[in-house]
């Protein structure tokens, strides 16, 4: 397994007038960790070729790192997150906050662009193609999703179904069909808003059960459901179609790893050729972070082949305490 030390970065040397400015930005930037004060983002995190990974801070920060090297980008410091992250098709970020609202920021920006206001907090979210932002509520008391038709912050909607009880983060496909893991608890079914519906329903599956509902997303080919207990105490993910009103398996991953007595944990994000609402090719590469392996205080980003799973095939060691990589945003 190969591993990268973030926080062993050679000083940053100005070799030249245009590289002034980031690093400047590189030096002066606050420390990482609990005790960083106010939003930060290096220049190069703007770039259209960059892609930036998005890890939730134990503290209510949020980490931006460099997909590529594992540096770190920048910071969005208290800001009462993260209760679910998204990305949509231009790249921009929704994080969900402690207050019942998500705050969108640009592509390596770090001023908020929208707020949208929520009954409960929110567990998880995705934007499709049209734009339409969809929240996730897995209050018991008033379980449920609202959809922001075009993004517009005033216009939302909530759907819910009883026998949707607690519906862990939907995810969208590119025909704007959105569909979740309807209970924590076997036997979980699922739960969709299909396109253009204005109800949400209840699917039956076929050709595979999930023991214990996680997230939902699209990999750019199938929805990918997670099994958080696929295994004893390792995660899966199955790969899954519609077909009417039934929801399909074409095969499952399983996500491995080498601390922990191999045990896994992991919200994964996978990563595709464009944006989650927009790519319409599997992607292959899975990215997360295994809780069983913070255990000891070691905290990393984490990636495993996919759709063939296994154990992680690079590893960036990071200073900052993070809980998980809840989103991924390619440069457009």
């Amino acid at each position: 397994m190969q591993i990268f030390d973030v926080g062993r970065h050679a000083p940053c040397v100005c070799v030249a007038a245009l590289l002034l400015s980031a690093c400047s930005a590189a030096q002066s930037q606050p420390p990482i960790g609990r005790n960083s004060i106010g939003s930060w983002m290096l220049p190069e995190a703007k770039s259209r070729k960059s892609i930036l990974m998005y890890a939730g801070g134990l503290y209510g920060n949020v980490y931006v790192y460099d997909y590529f090297t594992g540096k770190q980008f920048g910071e969005l410091s208290d800001i009462g997150g993260d209760f679910g992250m998204c990305v949509d098709a231009r790249g921009d970020v929704y994080i969900g906050q402690s207050n019942k609202t998500t705050l969108e920021y640009a592509h390596g920006g770090t001023k908020v662009l929208n707020t949208y206001a929520t009954d409960e907090i929110s567990d998880g979210c995705s934007v499709d193609a049209r734009n339409d932002v969809a929240i996730t509520s897995e209050s018991a008391s008033s379980p449920g999703v609202t959809v922001f038709a075009g993004g517009n912050p005033s216009k939302g909607k909530t759907y819910s179904n009883r026998d949707c009880k607690s519906t862990p983060p939907m995810g969208y496909d590119t025909g704007g069909d959105l569909i979740g893991l309807g209970d924590k608890k076997a036997p979980v079914y699922i739960c969709a808003l299909l396109a253009d519906s204005k109800t949400e329903q209840k699917l039956a599956t076929s050709g595979f059960t999930i023991n214990a509902a996680g997230k939902t997303m699209w990999d750019g080919k199938y929805f990918a459901l997670t099994d958080q207990d696929a295994k004893y105490d390792t995660d899966g993910i199955v790969q899954a179609s519609l077909s009417g009103k039934t929801v399909k398996s074409h095969g499952e991953t399983i996500l491995t790893d080498t601390c922990y007595n191999g045990y896994t944990a992991v919200t994964p994000f996978i990563v595709g050729d464009k944006n989650t609402p927009v790519n319409d090719r599997q992607g292959k590469v899975l990215v997360g972070t295994n809780t069983w392996c913070s255990q000891s205080g070691d905290y990393v980003i984490e990636f495993w082949h996919y759709p063939s799973g296994g154990n992680p095939y690079k590893v960036y060691k990071i200073k900052a305490e993070i809980w998980g990589v809840g989103a991924i945003s390619i440069g457009s």
